[in-house]
């Protein structure tokens, strides 16, 4: 502990061992220090002392980390934790600190990687914002933690290099880029009335030209819903303005989202174009999270490219510093990359009887699985109101259910 020369040493008051290691090297305040806190159980989170004695940091962070069997609680407690050290130490323009494996002895080892994910995810996202470098401190013979560590470190250092992820989807390509949307050399821009600082920026770019005819249909119609514009000095082909109404409320927000994308692609197909570009929609008053738009915004574009059997390139433009960002869209990426060979609703399809009759109204097996579990459902809704089913009847249209798919 003598040797390490970051300018902030973190200390667990539930490391015995460490504790004793700054006990032993410290001088008379931090000593005091330690004693007063092991006899009046203070539990303030974090206590910042200036370092006295042989110790060569600056300054020694003492967290109070509670232990916890619920990995979710314990993930919480090092977010807050480390998130509250590194304000501190940006405050006091600290430029290095040194953070031990705190808690570890304690916690299972298949809840270890899920943890080691977490602090260093959180480190990473903090560092953004707080240019203060970080070492991790492990004893010698925690050879398992260190491999945990090692492969997590690599992992985020990879991500922070990448700057685009694209995914096959039926005929189309899905990608989310690093970049510059006004940049883009695609046939579209879109962009939402929710991106006010966007869409002057995109204005000014385009030219003057551009942003007085804004400004003339927009006051020709106060109301507008959809507004077509040439690209000016942009790279793209055309510009959409689209209204875009924020909720509250995942429900109504997902038909946002529906409305939304089905106004732009309607737009696309009927001018025949290839490509589109849009910007990350973050709502500044939307209590949702972004994982939770991110992944409403991708999933109903896939049910429109299935359900107008599209070949778009659709790309999802962010900044390059927004690795948070880019991060949650390309997780969100893989996993639509990796559920599209499961089985969907659409494979209800085919468990559909062959038949020449042009009728589209079917009897419904009672030894089937589709009866079992319709009237399963139906019961249970109905319990008290129903007592038994006597037949159940499917209507089959496969139009019907494709449009069902999309608005669902």
């Amino acid at each position: 502990m003598n040797c390490v020369e970051s300018d902030a040493i973190v200390v667990s008051w539930s490391s015995e061992y460490l504790l004793g290691m700054i006990y032993e090297l410290a001088g008379d305040s931090i000593r005091n220090l330690i004693q007063s806190q092991i006899q009046k159980r203070i539990e303030q989170p974090l206590i910042a002392v200036r370092s006295d004695g042989q110790i060569k940091a600056k300054f020694i962070f003492f967290l109070r980390l509670k232990i916890d069997k619920d990995l979710e609680t314990m993930k919480k407690s090092y977010e807050q934790l480390i998130n509250l050290m590194m304000r501190k130490a940006n405050d006091d323009q600290l430029k290095s600190i040194s953070f031990p494996t705190i808690g570890f002895n304690s916690i299972p080892s298949n809840q270890q990687q899920v943890l080691v994910q977490t602090i260093v995810q959180t480190f990473q996202q903090l560092q953004s914002s707080f240019p203060i470098s970080v070492d991790f401190i492990l004893q010698h013979d925690h050879i398992h933690v260190f491999d945990l560590f090692h492969k997590q470190i690599q992992m985020c250092s990879m991500t922070n290099k990448l700057t685009c992820q694209s995914i096959q989807y039926s005929n189309s390509l899905i990608s989310i880029e690093k970049g510059d949307l006004v940049k883009e050399k695609v046939d579209v821009i879109v962009v939402s009335s929710a991106s006010e600082q966007l869409r002057q920026i995109l204005l000014m770019e385009a030219g003057n030209e551009i942003y007085e005819k804004y400004l003339r249909e927009t006051q020709l119609n106060p109301n507008w819903l959809f507004l077509n514009l040439p690209s000016g000095n942009l790279s793209c082909q055309q510009i959409y303005f689209i209204k875009f109404h924020q909720n509250q409320f995942e429900i109504n927000l997902k038909q946002s989202i529906q409305d939304f994308l089905s106004n732009v692609f309607q737009n696309v197909v009927a001018n025949q174009f290839q490509s589109l570009a849009f910007p990350f929609m973050s709502f500044e008053q939307n209590q949702l999270s972004n994982q939770l738009l991110i992944k409403h915004f991708l999933f109903e574009i896939c049910q429109q490219i299935k359900f107008r059997n599209l070949s778009l390139l659709i790309k999802f433009v962010v900044l390059p510093d927004q690795t948070e960002l880019f991060e949650l869209f390309r997780k969100e990426l893989l996993v639509i990359d990796e559920d599209k060979e499961m089985p969907d609703d659409d494979d209800i399809i085919s468990t559909w009887e062959q038949t020449d009759s042009p009728t589209n109204r079917f009897s419904v097996s009672k030894k089937s699985n589709e009866y079992k579990s319709i009237e399963d459902e139906f019961i249970g809704l109905m319990k008290g109101y129903c007592k038994k089913i006597v037949s159940i009847e499917r209507i089959r249209n496969q139009r019907w259910f494709n449009q069902y798919q999309v608005h669902k």
